[in-house]
């Protein structure tokens, strides 16, 4: 049927079908599995809800403990790219972008890497792989791009990737194996070394989008303000979770990239190996598993994989229990390092642009655009949006507790006191509250964040002091203790 269906009909539609699955899975899927055009067709409905809830619980059926099939088709029949197309607002209307939004984060959702939540869904797939390999970014970036509800859209189902799939929570760490010892599968946890590195190499765009000049004044009891508008407050929710994901473990290890390669390479030929294969359901899934595991062998055989393909990692549970040092790429990773020097050299910046890591490749990107310079400016320009102050701390804040002796992180930092001089802004924020309080009896709308970004700042004073920490480029030492903050803190901050 064309759209739109009747509310009624298809609501009943999908009770009847939710029952008939319930009753007899394996019926019910082979029945769907021979329906030609099967996403398509349920496409054609997506502004329909019980429609699309009867396919997320069709795709639902398809665990990795008991394959039904179900992934695998809908992707040959490409419900990813066909998704992602309709969040083109040059194509498609609001309506239909928003309900293919909604659809990639609830099924994001239920692909979730969480421990704790994967027990509730069906964890990590070939599907979600596919959200997140290099084109569909690329294809997702570029619709981003054109703004207004496609920004939007996008922003809500990269921010779901991210939060659903931290790889620093992953059951097992990809470094610390060989694909000898634990074999690539499309149940193995997603990663997202092409979202960073993508997201990195358009960071311009987005600072230009930032820069746009908004249309007309809005009216509140409080006078005519300029509002900061949706586009320009997904971009700065989109930095924030960005340099959030840029701090996972596996996006700042030297050989990430490689070994995630390397499995991807292996996992596509497997799974090219199966493609002649059957995919229809089986009454005994253990019998698809055990054909499943006899084919992997075959492939790693035919592709001459060794324990040797990782050889770095050999030694993995020495190396984990010698180096737990590595965590300093964690949030919140400020540790007691055996050397209390950090080298914030020009030669030191020189040398991590070279190593090109991809979780640096995005701190590249943020500090030579200057979109953190803009997004600080407009904490202060928008003074009474919160949601906007709230996302800005959350950026100051993951700077301020970054990892100091390892990455680029630090070259953030000394941008914040150096370059933006935070701590001037912080006292000149708190003096324009005073003479508006003054004025109009009433404190500005920024000075809680405000207040909550210069116990950062003082915190970090504090760290610094216990640790006896000094950088070889003394500017931040000099900024952090400069006579006016150390008395705004003293004084005003306590």
């Amino acid at each position: 049927h064309e759209p739109p269906l009747s509310v009624a009909a298809s609501t009943y539609f999908m009770k009847i079908n939710e029952r008939l699955l319930d009753m007899d899975v394996n019926g019910m899927l082979n029945f769907i599995l021979s329906q030609k055009r099967c996403a398509q067709r349920f496409l054609n409905h997506i502004e329909n809800p019980s429609l699309m809830d009867f396919l997320l619980k069709v795709i639902s059926t398809d665990k990795h403990d008991s394959p039904t099939g179900i992934i695998n088709s809908l992707k040959k029949q490409d419900l990813i790219p066909n998704l992602i197309d309709r969040l083109d607002l040059d194509k498609y209307d609001t309506s239909v972008q928003s309900a293919a939004g909604d659809f990639l984060k609830a099924f994001v959702t239920l692909s979730a890497n969480s421990n704790n939540e994967i027990a509730l869904g069906i964890g990590p797939n070939e599907l979600t792989r596919q959200l997140v390999s290099e084109e569909m970014i690329e294809k997702l970036i570029q619709i981003m791009l054109k703004g207004s509800t496609s920004l939007s859209n996008g922003v809500g189902i990269v921010i779901e990737m991210i939060r659903k799939n931290n790889s620093d929570y992953d059951f097992i760490q990809v470094m610390y194996t060989t694909i000898r010892t634990h074999p690539p599968t499309d149940s193995d946890p997603v990663h997202l070394i092409h979202l960073v590195k993508s997201f990195a190499s358009h960071m311009e765009d987005f600072t230009k989008m930032l820069g746009r000049n908004q249309t007309g004044k809005l009216d509140t009891p409080i006078g005519e303000i300029e509002p900061l508008g949706f586009e320009r407050f997904k971009i700065c929710e989109l930095v924030a979770e960005l340099l959030h994901c840029s701090n996972m473990a596996l996006l700042n290890e030297v050989d990430g990239e490689k070994v995630t390669s390397e499995r991807d390479r292996v996992r596509e030929e497997f799974l090219n190996d199966e493609e002649n294969d059957s995919k229809k359901v089986d009454e005994s899934s253990s019998n698809e598993l055990a054909k499943q595991e006899s084919n992997l062998s075959d492939t790693l055989e035919k592709l001459d994989i060794n324990g040797s393909d990782n050889e770095n990692n050999e030694n993995a549970d020495d190396e984990d229990e010698n180096n737990e040092e590595l965590t300093a790429t964690d949030e919140n990773s400020n540790e007691v390092y055996p050397d209390d020097e950090i080298d914030n050299s020009v030669e030191a910046e020189k040398s991590l642009r070279e190593k090109r890591l991809p979780g640096d490749q995005l701190k590249f990107a943020l500090h030579d655009t200057g979109i953190i310079k803009t997004i600080m400016a407009m904490f202060f320009q928008f003074e009474w949006n919160n949601f906007l102050h709230n996302v800005v701390f959350d950026i100051v804040q993951q700077i301020f507790n970054g990892p100091l002796k390892s990455g680029y992180n630090k070259f953030l930092l000394s941008e914040l006191l150096v370059d933006i001089k935070i701590t001037d802004k912080i006292i000149q924020g708190d003096e324009n509250c005073k003479k508006h309080e003054e004025d109009e009896g009433i404190r500005l709308g920024y000075m809680g964040h405000l207040t909550l970004i210069a116990e950062e700042v003082a915190k970090f004073v504090e760290y610094v002091e216990e640790l006896k920490l000094t950088f070889t480029d003394s500017k931040v030492e000099i900024a952090l203790l400069d006579k006016e903050w150390v008395t705004y803190m003293d004084t005003t901050l306590r």
